[in-house]
């Protein structure tokens, strides 16, 4: 991890320390640990939260449904999400009782990724930006827990994105391996990691990415057809056609509220901030409407956890928006020195 003093480097990484100063970095903070016990209590929080708005009306068909999916029986695409369920029934192998087990992981997985993600900015920011960019997306994950009686899968998938952006800015290829296979044994949104680290390697010679690229991709797809050679087909749970979902997307006034909701200050501060971005989240950022497609046809939009894994890109380039017209309206806030560099590169250019 790199410190204070940092310059961000072509690739969105942050470069050897050019000494001290202020601004961002790693550098260890009073504010790091205790961003730590935020984020628990966020999480916690938010299983409490999801408990009063979403177990308890759904008890009996969410245990219906873990055990069906234990038992290999249930529907497409869920059947082969086993690897929160199979968590869960080892608690319930322990005498807890089913909902209570998933919301177990439910809550650590969730505070597990807020770290995670305040851990990942930090290494743009400074430790109060970064607690402003944790708490937007505290912010955000309540509004998630709305169209649907139960999805165990979101908060381990959330952090799986989390830790592999992470892995990707700080140049650790390697553990982008064992995330996307453990993240494809959870849910298939993993399979699009592949694509987010050939985006921000582009420049780079190929070889040293195209074939590590490959192998993700090789992971992801084996891992998705061992699934499915393993429990064999399964009807689908809701209607596969993509046409219906595209009209029903895109004329549901849900879908735009939520988005509002979760993504706002992304919406405008992410792309307005564009050029004050990183190479880094501006390359990964042209993925996001690649990583959406899926979802706008075999899926709901109005179901806004969709949109938790690329708040990893979106809430930094917020946050750069935000640095940035600070700085232009002249404030008296520290910068990361990252930021001050892509700012006056960006005025030069």
């Amino acid at each position: 991890m790199a410190g204070r003093g940092t310059v961000a480097a072509a690739d969105g990484r942050l470069a050897t320390p050019a000494g001290p100063g202020p601004g961002g970095g790693t550098l260890p903070s009073p504010l790091d640990w205790q961003a730590a016990v935020v984020a628990a209590m966020l999480g916690i929080g938010n299983g409490l939260l999801h408990w009063q708005a979403v177990d308890r009306p759904w008890l009996q068909y969410q245990a219906d449904e873990h055990t069906s999916i234990i038992a290999g029986s249930f529907y497409s695409p869920d059947q082969y999400r086993i690897l929160t369920y199979a968590l869960a029934e080892a608690l319930v192998r322990l005498h807890l009782p089913i909902h209570s087990a998933h919301e177990v992981w439910r809550v650590i997985f969730t505070s597990a990724s807020l770290y995670v993600f305040y851990r990942y900015l930090r290494g743009w920011f400074p430790p109060l930006a970064s607690l402003l960019g944790l708490f937007m997306l505290a912010a955000a994950i309540p509004l998630t827990y709305v169209y649907y009686m139960m999805q165990v899968s979101d908060p381990f998938n959330m952090l799986v994105f989390f830790l592999a952006f992470w892995a990707m800015r700080q140049g650790r290829d390697a553990w982008l391996l064992p995330l996307v296979v453990v993240g494809m044994l959870n849910r298939e949104s993993p399979i699009m990691l592949p694509v987010f680290y050939a985006a921000v390697r582009v420049g780079r010679p190929p070889r040293t990415w195209l074939p590590w690229a490959a192998v993700l991709a090789a992971a992801a797809v084996a891992v998705y057809l061992g699934l499915r050679l393993v429990y064999g087909p399964k009807p689908p749970c809701c209607s596969t056609d993509p046409i219906a979902h595209l009209v029903t997307n895109f004329t549901d006034w849900r879908a735009y509220v939520d988005a509002l909701g979760v993504l706002n200050l992304a919406l405008w501060g992410g792309w307005l901030g564009w050029r004050r971005c990183p190479p880094f989240l501006r390359r990964a950022s042209l993925i996001v409407p690649v990583f959406l497609v899926p979802y706008l046809m075999y899926g709901t939009v109005r179901e806004a956890r969709y949109y938790l894994p690329v708040l990893a890109i979106l809430i930094p380039m917020a946050l750069f928006y935000l640095l940035g017209e600070v700085a232009v309206g002249g404030e008296s806030l520290e910068l990361p020195t990252s930021a001050m560099s892509t700012l006056r590169s960006n005025q030069l250019s």
